[in-house]
């Protein structure tokens, strides 16, 4: 059984709402990557559907840039990231909990990149979905956890 992939039409509509957005082709790239595929032309309706809704969000997030404030960057690795700007409402107090995590571990954003790669192959933190954040925080506390028992141990033997 073969996933059928998207038609003509919807490649021209996905490309023009691309072009709309503003989005680079290494970007592009990156997203398309992130959903499992190296051209339009291979998606799936879902995967289809799902860069569809992420091209809507960072159009969404562009209008918004110019007069909301921006999400507060702990490191100027934050520009990098994409995490200068609000972060969706669904998953805002998670991104902040991450966000006061790194702080704590002097971990640039770029940190919680890798492990977004690692963990579900997605470039950027911020294009995980909710579910994935939410592994992604746990997975967190715990090396927080760890950390810090670790630095205990150490002050309890001087």
């Amino acid at each position: 059984m073969t996933m059928e992939t998207i038609t003509k039409r919807q490649v021209q509509h996905i490309q023009i709402e691309r072009k709309n957005a503003g989005i680079d082709e290494d970007t592009w790239s990156e997203m398309k990557k992130s959903v499992g595929v190296s051209s339009t032309r291979e998606l799936s309706r879902s995967q289809f559907l799902e860069l569809l809704g992420r091209i809507g969000r960072l159009k969404k997030n562009a209008s918004r840039r110019s007069g909301a404030k921006p999400f507060k960057p702990v490191h100027s690795s934050a520009y990098a990231s994409g995490m200068h700007v609000a972060p969706p409402e669904d998953r805002a107090a998670m991104l902040s909990k991450i966000e006061a995590i790194l702080t704590d571990l002097r971990l640039p954003w770029q940190y919680a990149d890798g492990m977004a790669k690692k963990m579900f192959g997605v470039e950027r933190l911020r294009w995980l979905d909710g579910d994935q954040t939410y592994r992604l925080l746990q997975a967190l506390c715990v090396y927080q956890r760890r950390r810090k028992d670790k630095s205990m141990e150490e002050e309890n033997r001087l």
